[in-house]
């Protein structure tokens, strides 16, 4: 299992032993993660400039910045979409972004109300868990406590719709 360590930007393994040992650390704060079919890491965060930043991860906890998204605001969860393409949350700017890690290009997959803050003001995240079921991406909305069900065909999103509120 491994988990971020948000403001420390670190990256902890726990193992079957339920110990939690430092696997990666990097210099800002660390969000989302995923794994790629190579055993890599791929982490959705902010580097030490606070630009959102993807970073690789090896299975040794070498890091190495594979792309930097200046139109992103707070990047978060991330899930495989296919092959080298991911889904990756933003959850002030209230998109997902589609990253192709091995053109290392970025471009919003999908912009609508329903992933987005209902105020600029508001704190809490808006889209930010992100789980592909079926032929559906399930995001979650903090702020606006939701469960927003989106249809994928042939890798391009349908129409959203709230599939479960309040949670």
């Amino acid at each position: 299992l491994f988990v971020t360590s948000h403001l420390d930007g670190k990256v902890f393994r726990i193992g079957t032993d339920g110990i939690p040992t430092l696997h990666a650390t990097i210099a800002g704060k660390a969000t989302g993660l995923v794994f790629t079919p190579d055993g890599d890491l791929l982490l959705s965060a902010w580097n030490d400039q606070d630009i959102p930043t993807v970073f690789i991860i090896s299975p040794q906890g070498n890091v190495t910045v594979l792309v930097t998204i200046a139109d992103a605001m707070f990047l978060n969860g991330l899930t495989p979409l296919t092959g080298d393409r991911y889904l990756m949350a933003d959850s002030y700017r209230g998109v997902i972004w589609e990253l192709n890690a091995a053109e290392k290009t970025v471009k919003i997959w999908l912009e609508h109300p329903t992933l987005a803050r209902s105020s600029t003001d508001k704190e809490f995240p808006a889209v930010n868990g992100l789980k592909i079921y079926g032929n559906a991406l399930y995001v979650s909305n903090t702020e606006k406590m939701q469960l927003v069900k989106i249809p994928i065909q042939n890798g391009q999103p349908g129409e959203p719709e709230i599939f479960l509120q309040p949670v």
